[in-house]
Order: C-alpha cells, then structure tokens, then sequence
C-alpha cells in the first residue's frame, strides 16, 4: 500500500490496475484483521481453513 501512497503523491493520480491491486490489498487487510478479531475473542471459531490463513497471512510480507 505504501508504492500506491506514494505514487498518488507523486503522480496525484493511480490506474485502473493501481487501484484494483491497492483495493484488493485493503480488502484482504480486513479480511485478515477480522480474522484476527476472532481469533482473540474464541479461536475455537475459527475453521482449518481460516486458521492457516491467518498463519500464511502473517508469513508473507505484502
């Protein structure tokens, strides 16, 4: 999210693809921030699926 910051400073504008990536970005940051809410009120909610999501999630540097 930072390039697409700092390109919208400096250009004042994104494209189409810019703006599509920093948006699935933000969506998947809210994604795992949810699951992270979840995870520190009751883990046991959580699914195998999103469990290792939010692992993978944290390995991975976006």
């Amino acid at each position: 999210m930072i390039k697409y910051t700092e390109l919208l400073d400096e250009k004042g504008k994104l494209t189409f693809s810019q703006l599509d990536d920093s948006a699935k970005l933000l969506a998947e940051d809210q994604y795992v921030n949810s699951l992270i809410q979840q995870h520190q009120k009751d883990s046991s909610l959580l699914n195998s699926i999103q469990k290792s999501y939010l692992h993978n999630s944290g390995s991975q540097n976006h």
